[in-house]
């Protein structure tokens, strides 16, 4: 795995992950304190990808209770300088980068990692995902709606995603709604 190749936001997220094992003192990172960083991530894309396939809410909150029972380690049980990445963990990550490259990306982002979580996801991540009727294919139709086609050839890709619905006003969307200012109607009719 090369590191170099993730993008930002996927290693924030792999940073977060390790910060959540330490703050709920589990042994090592595990699939859902990935998934957990994914959700959490400021202007979250994988967030905003759910959403538009589940409960969004109710799912990242279930995902913080798996996370809340899993075992933990007190005392000087845990090495001092760091916490251990589980297999699971570590074939997701592997596997997210086979994935950009079977996608024709340079870089390994978020969305990459979420689809290794679907290939690779340990029995109660499984659980998880068919209960809010989560599944690779749904996901990867609403990745194309954002994403379209292009591919991530810099380490920030996910500014880039869906610009125009961030930062633009859909013009018709407003004059079916009849929000458009008085001023621009008048002139759209004219």
């Amino acid at each position: 795995m090369n590191i170099q190749k993730f993008t930002q936001k996927s290693l924030e997220a792999v940073q977060s992950a390790q910060k959540l094992a330490i703050e709920n003192q589990n042994a090592q990172i595990e699939q859902e304190h990935l998934l957990l960083a994914l959700l959490e991530q400021d202007n979250s894309l994988i967030k905003e990808l759910l959403k538009k396939i589940t409960e969004e809410e109710k799912f990242e909150k279930e995902v913080k209770e798996k996370i809340t029972k899993k075992p933990k380690i007190t005392g000087g049980a845990r090495p001092k300088d760091g916490i251990y990445v589980s297999q699971d963990v570590d074939l997701v990550l592997a596997n997210s980068e086979t994935i950009a490259k079977s996608m024709n990306d340079d870089y390994v982002s978020v969305e990459h990692i979420m689809l290794a979580l679907f290939d690779n996801s340990n029995r109660e991540l499984k659980e998880l995902l068919k209960k809010y009727n989560i599944s690779k294919n749904d996901f990867l139709k609403v990745l194309s709606e954002v994403r379209g086609n292009t591919r991530v050839t810099t380490d920030n890709p996910e500014e880039t995603y869906d610009a125009l619905k961030k930062y633009g006003q859909d013009l018709v969307e407003l004059a079916r709604k009849q929000k458009l200012d008085p001023v621009i109607r008048k002139r759209l009719r004219d």
